[in-house]
């Protein structure tokens, strides 16, 4: 699977044709590549969380009253 979608995105032809990517660029990579990626990522922004000292407020809501907790 992993073959077949790299030649689709490989070109630059195909490329120019595909949708907007919102600033993403679709790459191959293999799986252990695309694992590091985004182990770093994960790893980036729990410190930038961290950091910033940002909390989760968890709101809960009864199904059956519709009343939030």
């Amino acid at each position: 699977m992993r073959l077949p979608a790299f030649r689709y995105f490989g070109g630059i032809r195909k490329r120019e044709r595909l949708p907007p990517t919102r600033g993403f660029e679709p790459i191959g990579s293999t799986p252990e590549e695309f694992d590091a990626q985004i182990k770093a990522k994960i790893e980036k922004w729990a410190k930038i969380v961290r950091d910033a000292n940002v909390k989760i407020q968890l709101r809960v809501e009864c199904a059956s009253s519709g009343r939030r907790r």
